[in-house]
């Protein structure tokens, strides 16, 4: 058993997104397999008990992400014998670890050096975005907006290896960003396409809807970690809800991130090609995570 404490710090940003990398290289292998279902809903609202799972075919292991509101935890089995090998609170892994990853994602699919960020939200999760951000893509600047200018600021106070604004609205951080990523709890459609520079990366990561119609028709490479998830919950799912996608249309022109990871992917053809880049539900990236905690622990 691993408490939450015990998991601060426990691997760097660099550490971390090797081996992300590695886990998105393997899920276009065929070497990782999320659960079917992808996600589990034991009880809605209020509560939010849900089980997501995966398979690890590489590290043999599988493993379940057993979250709550507030309260997450992780287990994972070996696969051989089907022994339970670990149970750990996975408060500050899972911030960490969908921070690290959006970072990842962003500079395999950045269109140049020194991007312009936008980062939208402040929470625990943009906060490790932003130093992720700093690290493995080194930006020209990160603008930050969010619900109150207080969280903003205070986000910006904390991250040190990159140069943090604070922006006077969305709009004014979106507008010539490079990469755009949000990371909200809002109930309503937030960035609006018309906004978007041509050949940005767009990174919606919330779980609710955030981008309107347009950010999905404008963008020429689309990418997703867990199809199935991405249609559980967040902006696809929000598109086909609102039927101006059904499911075949999203599933017809979607592909692997681990496409990208594996080096497959052709990139732009010009700069002026937008990227989409849905990758909010892999939990097999925490169980990885959790697992080298694991190793380095024994």
């Amino acid at each position: 058993m691993i408490s939450a404490a015990e998991t601060i710090d426990a691997l760097s940003i660099a550490e971390a997104a090797d081996i992300i990398a590695d886990t998105y290289r393997a899920l276009g292998n065929g070497d990782v397999e999320p659960s079917t279902p992808s996600a589990m809903r034991v009880a809605g609202p209020p509560h939010r008990i849900q089980l997501k799972g995966a398979t690890l075919k590489h590290d043999g292991i599988a493993g379940a992400r057993l979250s709550s509101r507030g309260h997450p935890r992780l287990m994972l089995w070996n696969l051989d014998s089907g022994a339970p090998i670990l149970f750990l609170e996975e408060n500050w892994l899972y911030a960490f670890r969908t921070g690290v990853s959006a970072a990842v994602v962003a500079r395999w699919l950045m269109a140049r050096s020194r991007p312009r960020i936008a980062l939208i939200g402040a929470g625990a999760i943009a906060t490790h975005m932003a130093h992720a951000f700093g690290e493995l893509c080194a930006p020209e600047i990160i603008t930050v907006a969010s619900r109150t200018r207080e969280s903003a600021e205070r986000l910006a106070a904390n991250v040190r290896n990159a140069r943090v604004v604070v922006a006077d609205s969305i709009e004014d951080a979106v507008r010539g960003a490079d990469i755009v990523a949000t990371i909200t709890t809002a109930p309503a459609r937030i960035v609006r396409s018309g906004w978007l520079k041509p050949g940005a990366a767009v990174l919606p990561m919330g779980g609710g809807p955030e981008f309107d119609i347009g950010a999905w028709r404008g963008s020429t490479h689309r990418f997703v970690d867990d199809l199935d998830y991405a249609l559980y919950q967040g902006d696809l799912a929000g598109w086909v809800a609102d039927g101006a996608l059904t499911q075949a249309e999203v599933a017809n022109n979607i592909i692997g991130i681990g496409e990208v990871a594996n080096g497959r992917w052709a990139g732009r053809r010009n700069e002026n090609e937008s990227v989409l880049a849905v990758i909010q539900g892999l939990t097999a990236l925490d169980l990885a995570l959790a697992y080298r905690i694991l190793q380095k622990r024994n």
